[in-house]
């Protein structure tokens, strides 16, 4: 905010001589009072929604107006996270004349840059021939983000404006801006979004960039004064005089910070006078006392302390530098930063930032009854560090229960994933409780057991790309796989899941399944190529149509390849797997990518003699990745055909969640989806039509399809009224709590019941309010809580230049939290493909069955894996590059959550009966509402609760529906 020097409230004081620059008082006393209003409405009212913290700082330019910098920190639930709601807040355009004619007159006069370069080569903004803050910006018709962090705001190409009969501009000039405060205060306020972390190091460093200041040259003569001293001095202006002399603040912080000591025992620092005895000083109490030692006594006095960490201290309690006391107040704690080289100290730190209510020195050093000598050891002891042999350890709490087969794969996943140093050492002291369950006969030897334990593994180890020679691992003769058969553990996998129900399937199709069906048979039979879609609202049977199909098709002994691009849609079908994993496609594909398949592998044998490929939830997929499927298998097949000739039957739903673009707006959405591919033109659409999910309400099901297909009336801003039926209404924060007693009723006497967890759970649009609301709901299961820390790292960071406590604080989506707050019998998902052979893939909802130091013990809760026991290691994850860190964090944890609520795309694919929507912000994507709606079976056992539901004028509550019209099939 800068001060306007021609406000109506200076200029009705001024003498018709007199100019603003005439009296600095009056300026200096009006933005003052101006930027406290404002200060008002951003923090008080909330105006750009609500203020976590804040900083600012007030500066004076040389010309002698003040300024203000203003950093502002929102809620989590008001931090704009998409172009759309980048656009609600600040604008970059000149309004129209004839629609906003006060908004087009305030941005002429004080929202316009310069001009500069070719329009103004001399500009104060100009330095080696170009503009410092990058005028004039390129015209865009969308807003995006940026590459320095900051967005790209929309600046359409319109017709240009004439500034001050001289200059002609467009949008390419204008300062960004919030029309509501412009308006109000009729001055320059240049509003920013800051849309990544990688700008906060630097808004902080700008906001405390302290007073211009004027460079002089010293030279050396006869006649010198102090004045001649000073290399660098301030330049004080009139009004920054008169600023300080009326007492006015230059600058606030909220909430204030105190910085809290750290030192080992009897190590503090003591500052004393030269004349002072040392014998004095070391027998004087007061120097004993330090704001941790007083944390200790804090604790002996105060019950309440207790359950309070060192660093959550300040906010309830203030420390009083004359008496060394703590007493109640409300700040925020930072303890003293230390280095790992500073050994002892380092681990003391740790521990104080996670042991709550420590009373001394040896409380902390005192774990389950023993004393360590070492911070270090207690700490390890504790479970804050992790243990150079926790997967040693892993495994011995795992052997102890007595599940061979659990235990072959935790082995296994340790292999892949966990990266251990000695293989050889841990496969000789847990081989034989890995073989406990192989039937044991006369002629059975050792060595038999320890041959087939091996092709097991090995086994397993093929479905992660692996195998046994990888490892160290004693080697075998493995059963080679004839010439031009399927390698064996394809084969013994679809084998294997076939099922009298499956086969049966075929009978129980509804006339639009049995038309699918019987088309795409045909077509193998025949021996023909042909692209499938089928093409089914959610609860339509798609999933049954391709068991059936599958299981046909096995049974008169064709080769089928099942994938899925979910995890959980993988886990449904016989043999599933996703089609990342299947098919090595990139993480990243684009126009020209292929997968990495050689034509010499299995994996390329197994493609050419399949007869059919399911690719279920193809619409989430981005067309790159298919149209890279389709390219490897023509140089495979070595046709020029669709998909190399094979048939392939991609399945889903385009009223569901399109393709992830990091950033994208809708039109990129669009553009990634596969009917926007040239594959598109060569695939048979077949249509599902009858919901067979919510049978008993007819109602419900015709609901759900004007949702899906964007037809149900709206009123503004595509919202639509839900039916009071299905409604809580909002009264404040205890209307969760209301809906978490309608969703998990009598929550206390079923922490063990597998069929009532797996029937139930409140998805909501962001990872943020599904911790909110699992946060909640733990708290009331019943139980002893287990926290489960994570131990994190910076990827290359050999400098530790990371703290500890920054780093716990980071959740990015895909990864679980730093404290895992975990209790038996509560429902855990799973957020890393781990095993699809054994049901394990990213969102499988589990069931915590037990928790040690480096394992859990869980039972699978979805999928065809229903009541299968699992264990699992932590395991180390890593964020992908559009985390929006500038840096790649690496936390080894669990790879679980809990999943008494989801978020609505992780939801995509599941069944649920007892549905909750909590919606504390409207959806903010195309059919995340269908979604979440469409999970339910019916009205009765959906409920949904909507915070911003209310519209005055209006009865009842209304959310929003985004469907993109023009990406449905008709």
């Amino acid at each position: 905010m800068t001060c306007n020097p021609s406000w109506s409230e200076i200029a009705s004081e001024l003498q018709d001589f007199q100019t603003a620059q005439d009296r600095p008082d009056l300026t200096t006393r009006i933005f003052r009072s101006k930027f406290e209003q404002l200060r008002a409405d951003v923090i008080n009212k909330g105006v750009l929604g609500n203020v976590k913290s804040y900083m600012y700082v007030t500066e004076f330019q040389k010309r002698g107006l003040p300024h203000v910098h203003m950093l502002l920190i929102l809620e989590n639930n008001d931090k704009l996270r998409s172009p759309e709601e980048y656009d609600e807040i600040v604008r970059a355009e000149i309004p129209h004349y004839e629609e906003e004619p006060q908004l087009h007159h305030a941005v002429l006069k004080h929202m316009i840059h310069g001009p500069c370069g070719m329009l103004n080569p001399n500009s104060p903004c100009m330095k080696n021939g170009r503009c410092k803050k990058r005028f004039p910006k390129n015209f865009s018709t969308l807003t995006r983000q940026g590459s320095d962090s900051y967005p790209d705001y929309r600046r359409r190409r319109e017709e240009p404006v004439t500034l001050n009969r001289r200059v002609t501009i467009d949008n390419r000039w204008v300062v960004p801006y919030n029309p509501w405060l412009l308006l109000k205060y009729d001055c320059h306020i240049n509003v920013e979004v800051c849309s990544s972390i990688k700008s906060i190091k630097y808004l902080y460093k700008y906001v405390y960039k302290g007073p211009d200041r004027v460079a002089m040259e010293v030279h050396k003569g006869i006649n010198t004064d102090e004045i001649q001293q000073y290399v660098d001095a301030r330049w004080i202006c009139a009004p920054e005089a008169l600023w300080k002399i009326f007492g006015f603040n230059l600058y606030q912080l909220y909430p204030s910070v105190v910085r809290l000591q750290i030192h080992l025992p009897n190590r503090q620092q003591v500052r004393f006078y030269d004349h002072q005895m040392i014998n004095d000083i070391l027998n004087d109490d007061h120097n004993s006392k330090t704001m941790l030692t007083q944390f200790f006594t804090l604790n002996n006095l105060d019950v309440e302390a207790r359950g309070y960490l060192y660093s959550e201290i300040p906010k309830h309690y203030t420390w009083e530098k004359a008496t060394k006391e703590w007493n109640r107040r409300r700040v925020l704690g930072r303890i003293y930063t230390v280095s790992p080289s500073e050994g002892d100290k380092f681990y003391l730190r740790v521990l104080l930032n996670h042991v709550r209510g420590p009373t001394s020195w040896e409380y902390l050093l005192t774990v389950n009854g023993t004393c360590f000598h070492t911070f270090k050891q207690s700490a390890q002891e504790r479970g804050f560090l992790e243990g150079d042999d926790s997967v040693r350890q892993c495994l011995i709490e795992a052997s102890n229960l007595r599940t061979p087969i659990a235990l072959r794969r935790l082995f296994v996943t340790i292999l892949v994933f966990c990266d251990p140093t000695d293989v050889r050492s841990l496969w000789e002291e847990f081989k034989n409780y890995m073989v406990e369950d192989y039937p044991s006969t006369s002629c059975t030897t050792r060595n038999n057991f320890t041959n087939q334990l091996l092709r097991d593994l090995n086994d397993l180890l093929l479905l992660h790309g692996k195998q046994i020679s990888d490892f160290d691992l004693p080697t075998v003769p493995l059963q080679a796989a004839e010439d031009n058969v399927v390698p064996r553990i394809i084969d013994e996998q679809l084998s294997f899941h076939i099922s009298h129900e499956d086969l049966d399937a075929v009978g129980k199709l509804n006339s639009d399944q049995s038309l699918a069906f019987n088309n795409i048979m045909n077509v193998i039979e025949q021996g023909h190529s042909k692209v499938f879609f089928v093409d089914g609202p959610g609860g339509t049977g798609k999933t049954f149509l391709y068991r059936a199909l599958i299981s046909r098709l096995i049974s008169i002994g064709k080769i089928v390849l099942a994938t899925a691009t979910s995890g959980i849609a993988a886990t449904l079908l016989l043999g599933g797997q996703t089609a990342h994993s299947r098919f090595k496609i990139p993480l990243n594909p684009d126009s020209s990518s292929v997968c990495s398949i050689s034509k010499q592998s299995d994996l390329a044998k197994l493609i050419t003699q399949s007869s059919a490929i399911v690719w279920d939830e193809a619409p989430m997929v981005n067309r790159y990745a298919l149209e890279a499927v389709d390219r490897t298998f023509r140089d495979i097949i070595g046709c020029d055909a669709p998909f190399g000739g094979k048939v392939v039957i991609l399945g889903g739903d385009f009223r569901q969640v399109l393709p992830v673009v990091p950033k994208g707006n809708n039109a990129e959405m669009v553009a990634a989806c596969i009917v926007k591919s040239p594959l598109w033109a060569y695939t048979n659409v077949l249509h599902l039509r009858q919901n067979m999910r919510s049978l008993q309400d007819q109602n419900f099901a015709e609901y759900l399809m004007r949702i899906g297909d964007g037809v149900e009336p709206t009123i503004r801003d595509d919202l639509v009224k839900v039916p009071q039926q299905m409604t809580i209404r909002w009264e404040g924060d205890d209307s969760i709590q209301q809906l978490i007693q309608v969703i998990f009723p009598n929550l206390g006497s079923h922490g063990w019941d597998n069929c009532y967890m797996s029937e139930r759970a409140i998805l909501t649009p962001t990872n943020e309010n599904v911790q909110k609301v699992n946060d909640i709901i733990i708290d009331h299961f019943p139980g002893e809580y287990h926290n489960l820390l994570s131990f994190d790292e910076v990827e290359g960071d050999t400098n530790n230049l990371y703290q500890q406590e920054y780093l716990n604080s980071i959740t990015p989506g895909g990864l679980p939290p730093h404290v895992l707050k975990v209790k038996k019998g509560a429902p855990l998902m799973l957020l890393r493909n781990i095993d699809l052979e054994g049901g394990l893939c990213n969102g499988t909802r589990l069931l915590c069955r037990g928790t040690y130091m480096n394992m859990l013990d869980v039972e699978v809760l979805s999928g065809q894996h229903v009541g299968h026991r699992a264990f699992l290691p932590r395991i180390k994850l890593k964020t992908s590059d559009n985390a929006g860190l500038p840096f790649v964090l690496l936390r080894k944890q669990f790879p679980v959550r809990l999943s008494f609520a989801l978020t609505i795309n992780k939801a995509q694919g599941q069944t649920i009966p007892n549905v909750g929507i909590y919606l504390p912000k409207h959806v903010f994507g195309h059919g995340q509402l269908y979604v979440a709606l469409s999970r339910g079976v019916s009205k009765a056992t959906t409920k949904i609760l909507i915070k911003e539901g209310r519209i005055q004028g209006e009865e009842g509550d209304f959310t929003k529906n985004i469907v993109f019209k023009d990406i449905l099939l008709s």
